[in-house]
């Protein structure tokens, strides 16, 4: 799929940027007071797309850069005057010294790294964060059966699910000790005018999940 078509893509199977910002807002009360603690706080986005997380935090505050490979997303949002620049995340975060960043983020980008170079991923993002630093990852959730059987493989460029389980084990065996799962994006829960279906059953569990440390 070209950059083009995956733009298009991100739309309509994702959301628009005012859907998705709207999600984001989730977010908003953590990083305000994340930001109260630092001095010019620097903070990375790892897959930015079309920029939606930068704005918030540039908007809070923080001395943001974005990172992503597909040139239709720099594009649109150099068009929103964010600072951002094309490139593979591994490879920039290789390049990036150590403990350089407050700040962290990777919004729907894990699922789409190889295997094979997942674990140098982690390691690099441990790396450039600095001690204290706040660390978000948000992914589908497989533990949710309609995301984990089905709508994860709509998009192409996926490549294996990651579970909060691993995630969250991986991070703790480097020594992360403060970390949590936030479920996100439920549908609205049955009631008595609503009543459970088989389709709830199968779909319940939160969509997406945020793993923070």
């Amino acid at each position: 799929m070209d950059d083009s078509a995956y733009l298009g893509f991100e739309d309509v199977h994702r959301g628009s940027t005012e859907a998705i910002s709207k999600r984001l807002n989730v977010y908003e009360p953590l990083i305000i007071q994340f930001h109260k603690t630092l001095n010019s706080p620097i903070a990375i986005d790892l897959g930015c797309g079309r920029g939606e997380f930068l704005k918030m935090i540039d908007e809070i505050g923080f001395k943001s850069l974005g990172v992503d490979n597909n040139r239709e997303f720099i594009k649109f949002a150099k068009d929103q005057g964010l600072n951002v620049e094309k490139g593979e995340a591994l490879e920039f975060l290789e390049k990036q010294e150590s403990e350089s960043y407050d700040l962290v983020t990777a919004f729907h980008l894990i699922e789409h790294i190889e295997t094979k170079n997942f674990l140098n991923f982690v390691n690099e993002v441990d790396r450039v964060l600095k001690p204290g630093g706040l660390l978000i990852f948000e992914t589908p959730n497989p533990e949710n059966v309609i995301v984990g059987s089905c709508n994860f493989y709509v998009d192409i460029t996926h490549k294996r699910p990651v579970p909060s389980t691993l995630i969250k084990f991986i991070f703790e065996n480097l020594n992360y000790k403060k970390n949590n799962i936030w479920g996100l994006n439920s549908v609205a829960k049955p009631s008595k005018n609503n009543p459970v279906s088989v389709i709830d059953i199968f779909g319940g569990v939160s969509p997406d999940y945020a793993f923070i440390a």
